[in-house]
């Protein structure tokens, strides 16, 4: 995943989330969660097009909520069904 991407999608979560620039999260820390989240989807980085898929970016963006508040676990059963489906549609692609 590029840098540009990387902040793209972090742009996109600070809106989201409603995160003031004077929050303690910093910019560093949140592009690191979205890295997480991209790994965690899959090990096939390369072949999601994270730009184009509003499912893969929409779980990178959900799982940087979820990290925020240190529930990785949670993010995992309630989505895993998603990210299943996501990772099956790449492999087949």
């Amino acid at each position: 995943m590029n840098e540009a991407l990387i902040s793209l999608i972090l742009s996109e979560v600070k809106g989201e989330c409603n995160i003031p620039s004077s929050s303690t999260d910093s910019d560093a820390m949140l592009s690191s969660y979205i890295r997480e989240g991209v790994q965690l989807l899959t090990n096939l980085e390369s072949l999601i097009d994270f730009e184009n898929d509003h499912l893969a970016l929409a779980l990178v963006k959900i799982y940087v909520q979820y990290r925020r508040n240190q529930q990785m676990n949670l993010f995992q059963e309630r989505y895993a069904e998603e990210i299943i489906a996501l990772q099956i549609r790449y492999i087949r692609a």
